[in-house]
């Protein structure tokens, strides 16, 4: 890794981010084996459920963000607060070497659950 976060070479180090290290024989290498394969997708599965909880934490203060929107008056699109976050994930995603396109597409969904949550909850829906 280098000093800007950025990877080195083709292998991503998920050290560096405080993520599990593969664990069992040969799951660092390629063609570990099947104890490996089955060690790797092990975390994989925890890392997803991680995802999930993170989602449903952040959907959570989506609805406290609804609330003061409504007591606010303000719309539920916030087209300045979007180009921000996109700018940021960018940032975020180009410093962890992932790809760009898919990065973009995620928080295109988490944006668009964020905005469907604040309308099932009453927050205006103008643009403003």
């Amino acid at each position: 890794m280098t000093r800007q976060g950025a990877p080195e070479g083709p292998e991503f180090d998920p050290d560096a981010l405080g993520a599990p290290v593969p664990v069992g024989a040969g799951a660092g290498r390629q063609g570990g084996g099947p104890q490996a394969l089955d060690d790797l997708r092990t975390q994989i599965d925890a890392l997803d459920r991680d995802l999930l909880r993170t989602i449903a934490r952040r959907m959570a203060l989506v609805a406290q963000v609804a609330t003061v929107k409504r007591q606010l008056g303000m719309a539920i699109h916030d087209p300045a607060r979007e180009v921000a976050v996109f700018r940021d994930w960018q940032d975020h995603a180009r410093a962890l070497g992932l790809p760009s396109n898919e990065v973009e597409a995620l928080l295109r969904l988490l944006l668009r659950a964020s905005r469907d949550q604040q309308a099932a909850l009453g927050a205006e829906s103008g643009d403003g």
